[in-house]
């Protein structure tokens, strides 16, 4: 196999574990807000590869009015920002921060990426909101902050 064809196998397996990810937070029955769940449902080993998996899902939730009107409304600082855990408040203003950032690059994507972006955006047509959905991708995401920060607590 060439150096091309390994390529494209990588790029087409990190797509199918991306889905399932997506698949697993759309999940109508049966979802509990479990990262090591979601790690192993993709088939991953690492806290940081799995945030990178929903980092992806987030920025294609970013292609929708909806979600960039939940973005720049402030929400995710008021919703995780203002805990009076100090380390919770801490992880919920890095995933503001870096949503807004990444806010930022999506508005600067070329329309072809865009277009792949496309098979992640949450479907408005199933038994949960879509509000549902963009509150589980950013719980989820909190918990892989925590936990690529805090090392050894959840996987590696």
């Amino acid at each position: 196999m060439n150096p091309r064809e390994l390529g494209s196998l990588s790029a087409g397996n990190k797509e199918n574990r991306v889905f399932t990810c997506f698949a697993y937070l759309c999940k109508s029955e049966g979802f509990v807000l479990s990262f090591p769940t979601l790690m192993n449902r993709a088939g991953v080993s690492t806290n940081k590869t799995v945030l990178n998996y929903l980092e992806l899902i987030q920025k294609a939730q970013m292609t929708t009015k909806a979600y960039r009107n939940r973005l720049e409304s402030g929400y995710l600082l008021k919703a995780y920002g203002m805990s009076k855990v100090p380390n919770e408040a801490e992880i919920g203003r890095i995933l503001s921060t870096e949503s807004q950032s990444r806010l930022e690059q999506v508005r600067n994507l070329p329309r072809e990426e865009l277009k792949q972006l496309d098979q992640f955006v949450f479907p408005t047509d199933l038994k949960v909101n879509v509000e549902e959905l963009y509150d589980r991708l950013e719980k989820m995401m909190l918990i892989g902050l925590f936990t690529t920060r805090n090392k050894g607590l959840i996987g590696k």
